[in-house]
């Protein structure tokens, strides 16, 4: 890999990249009784200069050589979701603009946990869409990561931004280097939820006859990318389920035909599948939900988005 199409000056001892961190620990935090010592990250600013439209860098990759990076400094586990936003017209800065489109930054997971002491990561991936549109541009974008669920009472989150400058002419991806560089894989699951009365009978059940809508998996990148399927066991926090909705039991089997999804370009593709209820669930019915979990496969980072099932068995 030749690192094409960006600037590679890393300061802090990354050899490797297109972006500089500062290092120096941000320190926007909240703290709860429960949570002393508060958390910390030394992204606190991101600079990408030469960004070529139409490819995709990865952060452990081409930027600063290592994933997103959380440090707990409390004594209890952490779970940590992912902010993108634009900037408020006080925050952003002489130069630049607010970036028109959030979705140019993506995340590897939908959320990450921390372990008490110790590090979380995520890697992140910068893409601009192909095209002249933004050639020469500068976008200002805040990033940053924010707890959810557990015992605090007070979440705890930190707030950077990210300055993008696009390259002002197109730099043509060379063939060995289409799939490294190219894939810029954008998925995204509609609806994000689908409500379904519990199957009164055990006979499995296709998906179209038990939700009023379909559950489409949309690839908005500028490249085709294959994805598999699959029940996830995502925290309770992370789902958020209504009142009264508990983690289906095992028993309750989701099969998902195909497993694997081709999807084109600016393509789109129905999740196809079943489900069946045994006997003894039938007996004495209770509101479930299954989350289903949709993560590409061939591409250089995993992306991955969630739909949620909920099955209202109980009165």
């Amino acid at each position: 890999m030749d690192g094409k199409g960006a600037n590679m000056g890393i300061s802090n001892g990354w050899n490797r990249g297109v972006l500089a961190a500062v290092a120096c620990a941000l320190t926007y935090l909240f703290i709860s009784p429960v949570h002393a010592g508060g958390i910390s990250t030394h992204f606190a600013e991101l600079r990408v200069s030469e960004i070529q439209p139409g490819r995709t860098y990865i952060g452990s990759r081409d930027v600063t050589g290592e994933p997103y990076t959380v440090k707990n400094n409390t004594d209890e586990s952490l779970d940590f979701l992912m902010m993108v936003r634009v900037p408020e017209p006080s925050e952003l800065q002489p130069g630049y603009e607010p970036i028109p489109d959030t979705s140019w930054i993506r995340f590897q997971r939908a959320y990450f946990t921390a372990p008490a002491g110790q590090a979380g990561t995520n890697d992140y991936y910068i893409a601009v869409p192909t095209g002249t549109a933004f050639l020469g541009k500068k976008y200002q974008v805040q990033m940053g990561v924010q707890t959810f669920g557990g015992p605090a009472f007070v979440q705890m989150g930190l707030m950077g931004r990210a300055f993008l400058s696009v390259s002002d002419t197109v730099v043509p991806l060379a063939k060995g280097d289409l799939r490294a560089f190219g894939f810029s894989a954008q998925l995204t699951c509609t609806p994000g939820a689908v409500l379904a009365a519990l199957p009164t009978t055990t006979k499995s059940r296709p998906f179209d006859t038990l939700f009023d809508v379909p559950i489409v998996v949309k690839n908005e990148g500028e490249y085709p990318v294959r994805c598999r399927v699959e029940v996830s066991d995502a925290k309770e926090s992370f789902v958020y389920p209504p009142p009264g909705f508990l983690p289906a039991p095992k028993k309750i089997k989701v099969k998902i035909r195909p497993r694997v999804l081709n999807i084109p370009s600016h393509s789109e593709k129905t999740i196809q599948g079943t489900l069946t209820v045994p006997k003894d669930v039938l007996t004495s019915p209770g509101n479930y939900y299954v989350v289903l979990r949709i993560v590409t496969e061939d591409t250089p980072g995993e992306v991955e988005t969630y739909t949620r099932i909920f099955l209202k068995g109980a009165p």
